[in-house]
């Protein structure tokens, strides 16, 4: 998924995880995408969404996935 992809996900109220769904992606309250982060469901570990310098993503976006998708996969092994 791109940023905007992961953007409009959020804002449509669709939960956005990376790797796995252990790993949330949260907007903050003032929705502001670039201030977005991950969180580690279990413990509430987080950290930023996009690199601070240049504003990408901070791992490679097939990594990030709607929760659709991962069940999908999950089923088709």
């Amino acid at each position: 998924m791109t940023l905007k992809q992961i953007e409009k996900a959020l804002r449509t109220g669709k939960a956005v995880y990376w790797v796995n769904t252990g790993y949330q992606v949260k907007m903050p309250i003032n929705g502001n995408i670039q201030e977005a982060y991950i969180e580690y469901l279990p413990t509430g570990w987080a950290c930023g969404l996009t690199n601070n310098k240049t504003g990408k993503l901070i791992d490679n976006p097939k990594d990030f996935f709607v929760s659709k998708d991962y069940w999908i996969e999950y089923l088709a092994k």
